[in-house]
């Protein structure tokens, strides 16, 4: 039934705050790497007139080194899902379709397809900079695919029939969520709220109760490493280095599993009251589906220790993980995009 398939070449295009997915095939790869770029402005430059240069794209670009005379800066150039640095969006983007098999950019012109990754609703003006921007690196014949029914493809929910599904992709800056049924959305809210975050709330934290300043890495990894929003059985700390706020010397400060659970509950307070939003507008036989069936989370907010029984807890309603929820979106846009 899906005989020729295999001769089809397509390329999927994930592009999210903290990191950034591509999906081919063929041949099979996955790319799932930060969406960060570091940038060097030249020494001998003059007001901002030279171009900077690229030092490291991804995992690199967190630990490169400035050049006699040169200061590196870390760009995110992606925010709340809108892209604010299209020159390193640009070269991120074109050091990952490097990393592809097969070189830089074999057939991924008009031979190959490819699918943008977008939320439902897209504004038409962000779709326009999106396809801009895709055409300066090489890929102009682009399908924009909404999120939502990607991940729902994925994780094998038949959206057709006359039932409701409920899908919450939670982001590092956003949140999607999405209720549909006969292959439609009947309910949807997106929300600049994710990830980072919950990043953002542990440095606040930790500003305010001890006086110190953390690496954003650092707070990212407390949450990763320590954080859960629903009590552990056993009680656990983690080490980080911090810089004071009064003497700005370096030091080290132990955190607990508690005092970081008591900060991400309070920061997930947004995503349990756009869920009660969402969940209040579907019809009431759609919603006892979503009550009987469980909201299906994804993407890599949904690997957060805890939060499927925090939210079931709060909201009355039951929680499931999707597999390899960061990605599956992805995968089911590629799904899509081999189905023509």
């Amino acid at each position: 039934m899906r005989f020729g398939l295999f001769s089809r070449k397509v390329l999927v295009l994930d592009l999210g705050s903290a990191h950034t997915v591509l999906a081919t095939h063929p041949p099979p790869a996955l790319l799932r790497v930060p969406t960060q770029v570091a940038l060097v402005q030249p020494a001998r430059s003059r007001g901002g007139a030279e171009s900077p240069r690229v030092l490291a794209v991804g995992e690199a670009a967190a630990e490169a080194e400035a050049p006699p005379g040169g200061v590196v800066r870390l760009v995110r150039p992606l925010e709340r899902g809108r892209v604010r640095d299209p020159f390193a969006m640009g070269q991120l983007l074109s050091a990952l379709l490097a990393r592809l098999p097969r070189g830089p950019l074999p057939g991924i012109g008009p031979a190959r397809a490819v699918g943008l990754l977008v939320p439902a609703q897209l504004d038409p003006n962000h779709g326009a900079r999106l396809q801009a921007l895709l055409a300066d690196v090489g890929l102009s014949r682009v399908r924009f695919i909404e999120a939502p029914f990607a991940a729902a493809r994925a994780c094998g929910l038949e959206l057709e029939r006359p039932r409701g599904h409920m899908i919450m992709n939670l982001g590092a800056g956003t949140t999607q969520l999405a209720v549909f049924s006969m292959g439609g959305l009947v309910a949807w809210e997106l929300l600049e709220f994710g990830g980072l975050d919950l990043d953002q709330a542990i440095l606040n934290y930790v500003e305010v109760r001890y006086s110190a300043a953390l690496r954003p890495a650092d707070a990212t990894r407390l949450k990763h490493d320590l954080g859960s929003v629903y009590p552990k059985a056993r009680p656990e700390g983690l080490d980080v280095p911090a810089t004071s706020v009064r003497t700005r010397r370096e030091t080290r400060m132990h955190l607990d599993d508690n005092e970081i659970r008591e900060v991400l509950v309070d920061a997930c307070e947004p995503l349990v009251m756009a869920i009660s939003r969402t969940f209040e507008r579907v019809p009431p036989e759609l919603a006892a589906d979503v009550a009987r069936d469980g909201i299906l989370m994804v993407g890599g907010g949904a690997l957060l220790a805890g939060l499927p029984a925090l939210l079931g807890e709060r909201l009355g309603l039951a929680f499931l993980v999707a597999d390899h929820p960061a990605d599956v979106t992805a995968r089911g846009a590629l799904e899509l995009m081999l189905e023509g």
